[in-house]
Protein backbone atom coordinates (compact mmCIF):
# COMPACT_ATOMS: atom_id res chain seq x y z
CA UNK A 1 0.00 0.00 0.00
CA UNK A 2 2.54 2.48 1.18
CA UNK A 3 4.62 1.36 -2.70
CA UNK A 4 1.42 2.17 -4.23
CA UNK A 5 1.03 5.61 -2.71
CA UNK A 6 4.53 6.80 -3.00
CA UNK A 7 4.13 5.44 -7.03
CA UNK A 8 0.73 7.81 -7.19
CA UNK A 9 2.37 10.85 -5.48
CA UNK A 10 5.50 10.65 -7.90
CA UNK A 11 4.27 9.80 -11.28
CA UNK A 12 0.80 11.94 -10.87
CA UNK A 13 1.32 14.96 -12.81
CA UNK A 14 -0.47 18.15 -14.03
CA UNK A 15 -1.51 17.68 -16.82
CA UNK A 16 -2.45 21.19 -18.32
CA UNK A 17 -1.47 22.24 -21.47
CA UNK A 18 1.95 24.35 -21.45
CA UNK A 19 1.63 27.27 -23.27
CA UNK A 20 4.69 29.41 -24.90
CA UNK A 21 3.32 33.00 -25.70
CA UNK A 22 6.00 35.03 -27.81
CA UNK A 23 6.33 38.24 -28.99
CA UNK A 24 7.54 38.50 -32.01
CA UNK A 25 7.44 42.54 -32.49
CA UNK A 26 8.51 43.63 -29.06
CA UNK A 27 6.70 46.65 -29.39
CA UNK A 28 4.70 48.35 -26.28
CA UNK A 29 1.73 47.43 -27.70
CA UNK A 30 2.60 43.54 -28.40
CA UNK A 31 3.82 43.13 -24.74
CA UNK A 32 0.89 44.83 -23.16
CA UNK A 33 -1.48 42.35 -25.22
CA UNK A 34 1.23 39.62 -23.58
CA UNK A 35 0.85 40.76 -20.72
CA UNK A 36 -2.88 41.19 -20.25
CA UNK A 37 -2.99 37.55 -21.80
CA UNK A 38 -0.55 36.54 -19.02
CA UNK A 39 -2.65 37.63 -16.43
CA UNK A 40 -5.81 36.53 -17.55
CA UNK A 41 -4.21 32.95 -18.27
CA UNK A 42 -2.89 33.11 -14.36
CA UNK A 43 -6.22 34.07 -13.18
CA UNK A 44 -8.16 31.38 -14.95
CA UNK A 45 -5.34 28.39 -14.28
CA UNK A 46 -6.57 26.46 -17.30
CA UNK A 47 -3.30 26.76 -18.54
CA UNK A 48 0.56 26.75 -17.38
CA UNK A 49 1.96 29.70 -19.12
CA UNK A 50 5.60 30.00 -20.52
CA UNK A 51 7.22 33.51 -20.58
CA UNK A 52 10.24 35.01 -20.55
CA UNK A 53 10.55 34.19 -16.90
CA UNK A 54 11.25 31.10 -17.51
CA UNK A 55 14.61 31.94 -19.22
CA UNK A 56 15.54 27.97 -19.94
CA UNK A 57 12.63 27.32 -22.03
CA UNK A 58 13.11 31.16 -23.39
CA UNK A 59 16.37 30.13 -24.51
CA UNK A 60 15.48 27.02 -25.75
CA UNK A 61 12.77 28.63 -27.68
CA UNK A 62 15.28 31.00 -29.11
CA UNK A 63 18.32 28.91 -29.79
CA UNK A 64 15.66 26.35 -31.93
CA UNK A 65 15.24 29.80 -34.16
CA UNK A 66 11.56 29.28 -34.50
CA UNK A 67 9.78 31.14 -37.15
CA UNK A 68 6.43 33.10 -36.96
CA UNK A 69 4.09 30.14 -38.56
CA UNK A 70 6.53 27.23 -38.37
CA UNK A 71 8.17 24.78 -35.98
CA UNK A 72 11.36 22.33 -36.85
CA UNK A 73 11.45 18.71 -35.59
CA UNK A 74 14.49 19.76 -33.94
CA UNK A 75 12.50 22.75 -32.11
CA UNK A 76 9.64 19.83 -31.52
CA UNK A 77 11.74 17.63 -29.97
CA UNK A 78 13.55 19.53 -27.65
CA UNK A 79 10.70 21.70 -26.10
CA UNK A 80 8.29 18.25 -26.01
CA UNK A 81 11.13 17.19 -23.79
CA UNK A 82 10.15 20.55 -21.35
CA UNK A 83 5.97 19.57 -21.61
CA UNK A 84 5.54 22.77 -23.60
CA UNK A 85 2.37 21.83 -25.92
CA UNK A 86 1.89 25.01 -27.84
CA UNK A 87 3.47 28.01 -28.89
CA UNK A 88 1.41 31.34 -29.60
CA UNK A 89 3.50 33.84 -31.77
CA UNK A 90 2.02 37.01 -31.87
CA UNK A 91 2.91 39.73 -34.33
CA UNK A 92 1.47 43.54 -34.00
CA UNK A 93 1.69 45.34 -37.55
CA UNK A 94 0.33 48.66 -36.83
CA UNK A 95 -0.94 50.51 -33.99
CA UNK A 96 -2.77 53.78 -34.53
CA UNK A 97 -5.13 56.67 -33.61
CA UNK A 98 -7.91 58.73 -34.71
CA UNK A 99 -10.22 61.79 -33.46
CA UNK A 100 -13.52 63.02 -34.22
CA UNK A 101 -15.18 66.49 -32.90
CA UNK A 102 -19.04 67.24 -32.69
CA UNK A 103 -20.84 70.30 -31.16
CA UNK A 104 -23.68 70.89 -29.38
CA UNK A 105 -25.12 73.51 -26.95
CA UNK A 106 -25.87 72.63 -23.20
CA UNK A 107 -27.52 75.61 -21.05
CA UNK A 108 -26.17 78.21 -23.66
CA UNK A 109 -22.83 77.40 -23.63
CA UNK A 110 -21.75 75.32 -26.24
CA UNK A 111 -19.72 71.90 -26.09
CA UNK A 112 -17.15 70.56 -28.07
CA UNK A 113 -16.73 66.65 -27.40
CA UNK A 114 -13.74 64.67 -29.29
CA UNK A 115 -13.53 61.15 -29.60
CA UNK A 116 -10.30 59.45 -29.51
CA UNK A 117 -10.16 56.06 -31.30
CA UNK A 118 -6.80 53.74 -31.04
CA UNK A 119 -6.67 50.68 -33.50
CA UNK A 120 -4.15 47.56 -33.56
CA UNK A 121 -3.66 45.62 -36.32
CA UNK A 122 -1.08 42.55 -36.40
CA UNK A 123 -1.86 38.35 -36.36
CA UNK A 124 -1.45 35.63 -33.93
CA UNK A 125 -0.94 31.60 -34.41
CA UNK A 126 -1.59 28.92 -32.21
CA UNK A 127 1.06 26.13 -33.18
CA UNK A 128 1.04 22.48 -32.01
CA UNK A 129 4.86 21.74 -30.85
CA UNK A 130 3.98 17.75 -31.36
CA UNK A 131 3.75 17.65 -35.20
CA UNK A 132 4.20 21.45 -36.22
CA UNK A 133 0.56 21.71 -37.07
CA UNK A 134 -1.28 25.61 -37.21
CA UNK A 135 -4.12 25.03 -34.93
CA UNK A 136 -5.11 28.33 -35.31
CA UNK A 137 -4.29 31.16 -37.21
CA UNK A 138 -6.06 34.79 -37.05
CA UNK A 139 -5.70 38.49 -37.53
CA UNK A 140 -5.92 41.43 -34.95
CA UNK A 141 -8.05 43.98 -36.11
CA UNK A 142 -9.63 45.68 -33.17
CA UNK A 143 -9.95 49.46 -31.60
CA UNK A 144 -11.10 50.77 -28.24
CA UNK A 145 -12.61 54.59 -27.79
CA UNK A 146 -13.09 57.43 -25.46
CA UNK A 147 -14.36 61.09 -25.34
CA UNK A 148 -13.63 63.94 -23.71
CA UNK A 149 -15.01 67.51 -23.84
CA UNK A 150 -14.15 70.63 -23.18
CA UNK A 151 -15.57 70.87 -20.01
CA UNK A 152 -14.66 67.09 -18.85
CA UNK A 153 -11.92 64.81 -19.51
CA UNK A 154 -8.48 65.42 -21.70
CA UNK A 155 -6.85 63.64 -24.82
CA UNK A 156 -4.68 62.11 -23.07
CA UNK A 157 -6.89 60.03 -20.59
CA UNK A 158 -9.06 59.14 -23.76
CA UNK A 159 -5.85 58.08 -25.78
CA UNK A 160 -4.80 55.59 -22.88
CA UNK A 161 -8.00 54.53 -21.96
CA UNK A 162 -9.05 53.93 -25.79
CA UNK A 163 -5.32 52.17 -26.09
CA UNK A 164 -5.95 50.17 -23.10
CA UNK A 165 -9.82 48.75 -24.69
CA UNK A 166 -7.84 48.01 -28.14
CA UNK A 167 -5.44 46.19 -25.90
CA UNK A 168 -7.87 44.01 -23.55
CA UNK A 169 -9.90 43.08 -26.78
CA UNK A 170 -7.14 41.75 -28.69
CA UNK A 171 -5.58 39.73 -25.52
CA UNK A 172 -9.53 38.73 -25.23
CA UNK A 173 -9.37 37.39 -28.95
CA UNK A 174 -6.19 35.23 -28.65
CA UNK A 175 -7.78 33.57 -25.39
CA UNK A 176 -11.26 32.96 -26.87
CA UNK A 177 -9.13 31.23 -30.16
CA UNK A 178 -6.98 29.41 -27.22
CA UNK A 179 -10.23 28.50 -25.01
CA UNK A 180 -12.24 27.04 -28.39
CA UNK A 181 -9.13 24.49 -29.20
CA UNK A 182 -8.70 23.17 -25.52
CA UNK A 183 -11.96 21.78 -24.06
CA UNK A 184 -11.48 19.81 -20.74
CA UNK A 185 -13.23 16.43 -20.21
CA UNK A 186 -13.16 14.14 -16.96
CA UNK A 187 -15.11 10.80 -16.02
CA UNK A 188 -17.65 10.97 -13.40
CA UNK A 189 -16.86 8.27 -10.61
CA UNK A 190 -19.28 8.17 -8.26
CA UNK A 191 -22.86 9.93 -7.18
CA UNK A 192 -22.61 11.60 -3.54
CA UNK A 193 -25.21 12.87 -3.38
CA UNK A 194 -28.64 13.78 -4.95
CA UNK A 195 -27.10 16.99 -6.71
CA UNK A 196 -23.00 16.36 -6.32
CA UNK A 197 -21.04 13.82 -8.12
CA UNK A 198 -17.10 13.19 -7.91
CA UNK A 199 -15.70 13.67 -11.33
CA UNK A 200 -11.96 12.42 -12.62
CA UNK A 201 -10.69 16.05 -13.37
CA UNK A 202 -8.94 18.10 -10.93
CA UNK A 203 -6.62 21.48 -10.60
CA UNK A 204 -4.27 19.23 -12.82
CA UNK A 205 -6.51 18.72 -15.88
CA UNK A 206 -7.10 22.74 -15.98
CA UNK A 207 -10.23 23.05 -13.89
CA UNK A 208 -11.00 25.41 -11.09
CA UNK A 209 -13.52 26.18 -8.40
CA UNK A 210 -16.37 27.88 -10.27
CA UNK A 211 -15.41 25.91 -13.93
CA UNK A 212 -19.18 24.98 -15.73
CA UNK A 213 -19.50 21.83 -17.42
CA UNK A 214 -22.22 19.88 -19.13
CA UNK A 215 -23.17 16.12 -19.49
CA UNK A 216 -22.28 14.04 -22.68
CA UNK A 217 -23.24 10.87 -23.55
CA UNK A 218 -22.38 8.82 -26.14
CA UNK A 219 -24.61 6.39 -28.19
CA UNK A 220 -23.82 4.64 -31.53
CA UNK A 221 -21.26 7.07 -32.43
CA UNK A 222 -23.25 10.29 -31.73
CA UNK A 223 -22.35 12.69 -28.64
CA UNK A 224 -25.31 14.46 -26.54
CA UNK A 225 -24.57 17.24 -24.27
CA UNK A 226 -27.29 18.14 -21.86
CA UNK A 227 -27.16 19.63 -18.42
CA UNK A 228 -25.09 21.98 -16.54
CA UNK A 229 -22.84 21.77 -13.54
CA UNK A 230 -20.38 23.71 -11.31
CA UNK A 231 -17.19 22.87 -9.98
CA UNK A 232 -17.77 23.25 -6.17
CA UNK A 233 -14.33 21.92 -4.64
CA UNK A 234 -11.47 20.89 -6.52
CA UNK A 235 -8.11 18.79 -5.66
CA UNK A 236 -5.21 17.75 -7.60
CA UNK A 237 -6.43 15.17 -10.04
CA UNK A 238 -10.62 15.27 -8.69
CA UNK A 239 -13.24 17.90 -7.59
CA UNK A 240 -16.56 17.87 -6.64
CA UNK A 241 -19.07 18.97 -9.01
CA UNK A 242 -22.68 20.22 -8.00
CA UNK A 243 -25.59 20.36 -10.39
CA UNK A 244 -28.03 22.84 -11.54
CA UNK A 245 -29.64 21.42 -14.34
CA UNK A 246 -30.35 18.01 -14.63
CA UNK A 247 -29.46 15.86 -17.97
CA UNK A 248 -32.31 14.17 -19.59
CA UNK A 249 -30.46 10.88 -19.52
CA UNK A 250 -29.11 8.97 -16.46
CA UNK A 251 -25.34 10.15 -14.90
CA UNK A 252 -23.79 6.80 -14.80
CA UNK A 253 -20.78 6.63 -12.86
CA UNK A 254 -17.81 5.46 -15.25
CA UNK A 255 -19.37 6.02 -18.10
CA UNK A 256 -20.92 9.64 -18.19
CA UNK A 257 -18.11 12.11 -19.06
CA UNK A 258 -18.89 16.28 -17.78
CA UNK A 259 -17.08 18.31 -20.88
CA UNK A 260 -15.79 21.72 -19.82
CA UNK A 261 -18.13 24.87 -21.27
CA UNK A 262 -15.09 25.94 -23.50
CA UNK A 263 -16.30 30.04 -23.53
CA UNK A 264 -17.07 30.36 -19.91
CA UNK A 265 -13.98 32.35 -19.74
CA UNK A 266 -14.85 34.45 -22.06
CA UNK A 267 -17.81 36.79 -21.26
CA UNK A 268 -19.01 38.22 -18.32
CA UNK A 269 -22.13 36.18 -16.13
CA UNK A 270 -24.99 37.58 -17.69
CA UNK A 271 -27.56 36.37 -19.90
CA UNK A 272 -29.36 38.05 -22.92
CA UNK A 273 -32.64 37.41 -24.16
CA UNK A 274 -33.92 38.64 -27.40
CA UNK A 275 -38.04 38.33 -27.51
CA UNK A 276 -40.42 38.73 -30.58
CA UNK A 277 -44.24 38.36 -29.47
CA UNK A 278 -47.69 38.86 -30.03
CA UNK A 279 -50.32 40.00 -27.57
CA UNK A 280 -54.05 40.98 -26.72
CA UNK A 281 -55.06 44.33 -24.67
CA UNK A 282 -58.06 42.97 -23.09
CA UNK A 283 -60.07 46.25 -22.46
CA UNK A 284 -60.40 47.45 -25.79
CA UNK A 285 -59.20 44.07 -27.63
CA UNK A 286 -56.52 45.66 -29.29
CA UNK A 287 -53.81 43.64 -30.97
CA UNK A 288 -49.92 44.13 -30.61
CA UNK A 289 -46.89 43.02 -31.53
CA UNK A 290 -43.37 43.92 -30.64
CA UNK A 291 -39.70 43.04 -30.70
CA UNK A 292 -37.92 43.68 -26.85
CA UNK A 293 -34.75 42.49 -25.42
CA UNK A 294 -33.69 41.92 -21.91
CA UNK A 295 -30.37 41.78 -20.08
CA UNK A 296 -30.63 40.01 -16.47
CA UNK A 297 -27.00 40.67 -14.34
CA UNK A 298 -26.24 37.10 -13.88
CA UNK A 299 -26.73 33.38 -14.64
CA UNK A 300 -27.98 33.02 -11.14
CA UNK A 301 -30.50 35.18 -11.49
CA UNK A 302 -31.11 38.70 -10.65
CA UNK A 303 -31.63 42.65 -11.97
CA UNK A 304 -33.10 42.93 -15.25
CA UNK A 305 -33.10 45.64 -17.30
CA UNK A 306 -35.10 45.62 -20.77
CA UNK A 307 -36.32 47.85 -24.08
CA UNK A 308 -38.39 47.32 -26.48
CA UNK A 309 -40.46 48.87 -29.51
CA UNK A 310 -44.72 47.80 -29.74
CA UNK A 311 -46.92 48.34 -32.36
CA UNK A 312 -50.60 47.96 -31.26
CA UNK A 313 -53.92 48.19 -32.99
CA UNK A 314 -57.43 49.72 -31.53
CA UNK A 315 -60.24 51.55 -32.66
CA UNK A 316 -59.23 52.40 -36.34
CA UNK A 317 -55.52 53.61 -34.81
CA UNK A 318 -52.59 52.31 -34.56
CA UNK A 319 -49.99 53.28 -31.34
CA UNK A 320 -45.62 53.20 -31.81
CA UNK A 321 -43.88 52.53 -28.70
CA UNK A 322 -40.14 53.00 -27.12
CA UNK A 323 -40.11 51.71 -23.65
CA UNK A 324 -37.79 51.07 -21.31
CA UNK A 325 -37.56 48.72 -18.00
CA UNK A 326 -35.91 47.68 -14.61
CA UNK A 327 -37.11 43.97 -12.78
CA UNK A 328 -36.14 41.28 -11.38
CA UNK A 329 -35.29 37.79 -12.68
CA UNK A 330 -35.16 34.16 -11.00
CA UNK A 331 -33.86 31.41 -12.82
CA UNK A 332 -35.64 27.91 -12.09
CA UNK A 333 -32.32 25.83 -13.05
CA UNK A 334 -29.72 28.10 -12.72
CA UNK A 335 -28.19 29.05 -15.88
CA UNK A 336 -31.12 31.56 -16.91
CA UNK A 337 -32.36 29.99 -19.96
CA UNK A 338 -35.60 29.74 -18.03
CA UNK A 339 -37.57 31.15 -15.46
CA UNK A 340 -40.00 33.75 -13.85
CA UNK A 341 -39.46 37.86 -13.53
CA UNK A 342 -41.37 41.12 -12.93
CA UNK A 343 -40.52 44.19 -14.90
CA UNK A 344 -41.62 48.06 -14.45
CA UNK A 345 -40.91 50.87 -16.82
CA UNK A 346 -42.32 53.33 -19.20
CA UNK A 347 -42.85 53.80 -22.49
CA UNK A 348 -42.66 56.84 -25.07
CA UNK A 349 -44.75 56.70 -28.55
CA UNK A 350 -47.18 58.19 -30.95
CA UNK A 351 -50.30 56.95 -32.20
CA UNK A 352 -51.81 57.58 -35.58
CA UNK A 353 -55.24 57.54 -37.20
CA UNK A 354 -55.36 54.75 -39.68
CA UNK A 355 -58.68 56.06 -41.75
CA UNK A 356 -58.41 59.83 -41.59
CA UNK A 357 -57.28 61.65 -44.62
CA UNK A 358 -56.44 64.18 -42.36
CA UNK A 359 -54.11 61.88 -40.61
CA UNK A 360 -52.37 63.14 -36.94
CA UNK A 361 -49.59 61.98 -34.58
CA UNK A 362 -50.75 62.48 -31.20
CA UNK A 363 -47.34 62.11 -28.63
CA UNK A 364 -47.72 60.47 -25.42
CA UNK A 365 -46.42 57.88 -22.71
CA UNK A 366 -47.01 56.05 -19.93
CA UNK A 367 -45.86 53.27 -17.06
CA UNK A 368 -46.60 49.70 -17.24
CA UNK A 369 -45.68 46.63 -15.16
CA UNK A 370 -45.82 43.25 -15.72
CA UNK A 371 -45.05 39.55 -15.04
CA UNK A 372 -43.42 36.65 -16.81
CA UNK A 373 -42.46 33.04 -17.48
CA UNK A 374 -40.33 31.31 -19.97
CA UNK A 375 -38.44 27.94 -20.59
CA UNK A 376 -36.37 26.96 -23.40
CA UNK A 377 -37.64 24.59 -26.42
CA UNK A 378 -34.47 23.35 -27.73
CA UNK A 379 -32.44 23.87 -30.26
CA UNK A 380 -32.11 27.00 -33.32
CA UNK A 381 -32.55 30.46 -33.56
CA UNK A 382 -35.12 30.59 -31.36
CA UNK A 383 -34.61 28.63 -28.39
CA UNK A 384 -37.04 29.50 -25.83
CA UNK A 385 -41.03 30.55 -25.49
CA UNK A 386 -42.39 32.99 -23.38
CA UNK A 387 -45.53 34.11 -21.54
CA UNK A 388 -46.37 37.71 -20.35
CA UNK A 389 -49.27 39.30 -18.45
CA UNK A 390 -49.55 42.73 -17.19
CA UNK A 391 -50.90 46.58 -16.85
CA UNK A 392 -49.76 49.80 -19.03
CA UNK A 393 -51.72 53.10 -18.14
CA UNK A 394 -51.20 55.28 -21.18
CA UNK A 395 -51.33 58.94 -21.13
CA UNK A 396 -52.64 61.55 -23.81
CA UNK A 397 -54.45 58.36 -25.06
CA UNK A 398 -51.25 57.29 -27.50
CA UNK A 399 -52.35 53.70 -27.06
CA UNK A 400 -55.25 51.41 -25.53
CA UNK A 401 -54.93 51.18 -21.76
CA UNK A 402 -55.40 48.13 -19.22
CA UNK A 403 -54.86 44.24 -18.90
CA UNK A 404 -52.30 43.13 -22.10
CA UNK A 405 -51.37 39.24 -22.21
CA UNK A 406 -48.47 39.01 -24.62
CA UNK A 407 -47.07 35.33 -26.42
CA UNK A 408 -43.29 35.05 -27.92
CA UNK A 409 -40.45 33.32 -29.07
CA UNK A 410 -36.86 33.93 -27.89
CA UNK A 411 -33.70 33.59 -28.45
CA UNK A 412 -31.15 33.27 -25.32
CA UNK A 413 -27.70 34.28 -25.60
CA UNK A 414 -25.92 33.37 -22.13
CA UNK A 415 -21.95 32.50 -21.20
CA UNK A 416 -22.68 28.91 -22.11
Amino acid sequence: MLFILVSITVFASDQRMFVALIDFTRSKDSELICSYLSNRITETEKYRLITRDDRDIMSLINESKLSYSTVSSEASQRLKLKNVTVIMPVKITNSSYSTSSSKSVINGKTVYTYTVKYKIEGSFQILSVNNGEILASKAIDLEGSDSYSNTYGSFQESYEEARKLAIQRAAASMEGTLNKLVVIRATIIEKISEDTYLVSGGSWSGLTVGSKVTFLRSYMGSEMKQGYAEVASIGAETCIIKVWDKPQFDIVPGSTLVVELPNQHLSGEGVSKYNMYGGLILNNMAFQGGLSFDSIASYNGGVLFGTGLNVAFFQQKASYEFSGSLGFYMPFNKNGTSGVGVKGGVFLGASSHLQDKNNYLTYGGGPYVSAFIDFPIGTGFFNGIFLEAGYKLPIMGISPAGLFINFGVQTVSSPF
